[in-house]
């Protein structure tokens, strides 16, 4: 998802002095694993093979938000890079045009309560259920563009920095993904140390390919960036919900669709340390290209649930 934009960003805060949470070490987990480092996390059998460590189903009345200060599990999501301003951020290297909102800055709260801009997440709820919705959408007020550092859209993302990273185990994501040109859904994983990379991208998808999966992991352990990843041809994303899930364990990496592998690659040496969780939509950049008159607003990521597992018998954050 993040390329050299993202690796400056994060170098910078870490020099800087952000707060990065004490985390459990790597090789405490890896004692509880099998002697050859293989585990078997199976997605369809979740019961037997792994334990629950994490999880938000969004069935409260309200997302649950971080309150700026506590670090518990929880804390609840925050909406902004945590190396970001507190005004909000995005990532200009990557050609992204997007704005995500803080819901922790003032300004742009006063915007989205007087219409200003949309509502970047919520909980939405139908006959079948209920969802966290993060949204994308255009910002035409101009005194909104100028909170948001003149960008010409909003979008909505979320971050378990603050409550939940781990070392190893099963994540996963039931989502129904928004589609149009420009629009770049994804659900991911990065280093709680503030390093990078290397990251794991559960999802990627580009708003204009709706029935292509992108499934990577980065890495620098070769001592320069470089990256393994596969796209996979599956149902349309948008039309319905489906599962996105990563099985990360000590030797492999192994990515599931609706619970059916699409990809395995080798666990680079450098992916051994605690992670957390995004979840966002990017509008615009290099790769997706930016929107134009065929793109459908507000861009809606709707989201089931969130939850993590470790292995049998392995550690959890």
């Amino acid at each position: 998802m993040s390329k050299m934009a993202l690796s400056v960003a994060l170098l910078a805060a870490v020099v800087a002095g952000a707060a990065v949470p004490a985390q459990r070490g790597s090789e405490a987990l890896k004692k509880n694993y099998a002697p050859n480092g293989k585990i078997a996390i199976d997605p369809n059998n979740l019961s037997a093979t792994a334990r629950l460590t994490f999880a938000d189903e969004f069935n409260g009345d309200a997302v649950s938000l971080w309150d700026g200060v506590s670090r518990t599990a929880n804390s609840g999501w925050n909406t902004n890079y945590w190396w970001a301003d507190a005004k909000g951020s995005t990532l200009p290297d990557n050609g992204e045009v997007e704005w995500y909102i803080n819901h922790l800055y003032r300004p742009t709260e006063g915007a989205i309560r007087a219409g200003a801009i949309v509502t970047p997440w919520r909980i939405t709820k139908d006959a079948n259920g209920s969802y966290l919705t993060l949204t994308a959408a255009p910002v035409r007020d101009s005194k909104a563009q100028a909170l948001i550092s003149g960008h010409p859209y909003s979008s909505g993302m979320i971050q378990s920095y603050y409550m939940h990273t781990q070392t190893y185990g099963y994540f996963e994501m039931r989502a129904k993904l928004p589609s149009g040109q420009g629009v770049w859904p994804a659900f991911w994983l990065l280093p709680a140390d503030g390093s990078w990379p290397p990251e794991i991208d559960i999802l990627e998808v580009l708003g204009h390919q709706m029935d292509k999966l992108y499934t990577t992991v980065h890495t620098n352990e070769f001592g320069k960036h470089t990256s393994k990843g596969t796209d996979s041809v599956v149902p349309n994303m948008s039309s319905g919900f489906h599962t996105y899930g990563v099985d990360w364990q000590p030797d492999f990496i192994t990515w599931y669709f609706d619970r059916r592998q699409v990809f395995k690659a080798a666990t680079p040496s450098d992916l051994n340390k605690p992670m957390y969780i995004i979840a966002n939509i990017t509008v615009g950049g290099h790769w997706p290209g930016m929107p134009d008159q065929t793109t459908r607003w507000p861009a809606e990521m709707q989201i089931d649930y969130i939850r993590a597992y470790s292995a049998i018998g392995a550690g959890g954050r």
